[in-house]
């Protein structure tokens, strides 16, 4: 909305001036705007920030304006009306032309011989972008490398508590994985029997608990200390060699963590993924 004792009529450069507040964030400090009546029967809407931590640009001369030069003249024939809950302006005679900027909900709306040619912000939904603190992330919440594992599955256990997004379900192991893996609060996912067709749950926390229904729980951790990665067949791996032989000839490789860790899910001879020095997955 605008606050209706900053509105100011210029008369004599024909523009109304007023601040602009987000009744959203109401710590946030109100934007400057400017309404221009132009020639050409042109209105130009300018919102801008006392004092911005990042000024946006602006023409420096009339010759840098994306505006063609005539128009960038104050309209002529102009009366301006301001009111308790607007301002309104009157060009071209009598009737024939109007602006009309309303304050709660901000909006303009544009009128020839009494019909309406255009408004701005009509649903009264104008975006704001604030700026707002970073929320602090726990360490058990974020990876330095953005990368995640999954230990499990862990049989008759459980996790309890939902992100913040809810303890949302996935009919397969895979997409409950991949999901939690982008999801900062997602501790692991656990698989619920009585889930029916999604037995897969996000779970916000990482403590394994005893499950008296037979849960199956997959705990999220960082992906640590990893040099070099390759499929392992099962049958040749041994405690003192996690790497062992590819499932073929060579290791296939995959551009990301999700991926390889999707393929592995499905291969019953596949017992981990690891990165490679290049930055890929095998």
């Amino acid at each position: 909305r605008i606050l209706p004792e900053s509105v100011v009529v210029d008369e004599a450069t024909l523009k109304v001036y007023g601040k602009l507040e987000n009744v959203k964030y109401s710590s946030q400090k109100p934007l400057p705007v400017t309404i221009s009546l132009l020639n050409n029967a042109t209105v130009r809407v300018q919102v801008t920030e006392d004092s911005p931590l990042f000024p946006r640009w602006e023409a420096a001369t009339p010759s840098a304006d994306v505006l063609v030069p005539e128009t960038i003249q104050a309209m002529s024939g102009v009366t301006i009306t301001k009111g308790s809950d607007s301002v309104k302006a009157n060009f071209g005679g009598e009737g024939w032309g109007e602006v009309e900027v309303f304050y709660e909900p901000f909006r303009v709306t544009a009128r020839l011989q009494g019909k309406p040619v255009m408004s701005l912000n009509d649903l009264g939904l104008m975006n704001f972008e604030a700026y707002r603190p970073k929320e602090a992330v726990s360490g058990k919440d974020q990876c330095a490398s953005s990368l995640y594992m999954f230990d499990g599955p862990h049989n008759s256990k459980y996790l309890s508590g939902c992100p913040a997004g809810g303890c949302s379900t996935f009919a397969s192991l895979r997409e409950g994985l991949e999901a939690c893996s982008g999801i900062n609060d997602c501790g692991g996912v656990v698989m619920r029997p009585e889930n029916g067709d999604l037995p897969f749950e996000l779970r916000k926390e990482t403590d394994l608990k005893d499950s008296p229904s037979k849960e199956q729980s997959y705990v999220k951790s960082c992906m640590k200390d990893c040099k070099h990665v390759a499929f392992t067949d099962l049958e040749s791996a041994t405690d003192s060699s996690l790497v062992g032989s590819c499932l073929e000839e060579r290791c296939k490789k995959y551009p990301s963590l999700a991926a390889a860790q999707m393929l592995c899910i499905n291969l019953n001879r596949c017992t981990g993924v690891v990165m490679t020095t290049d930055n890929q997955f095998e």
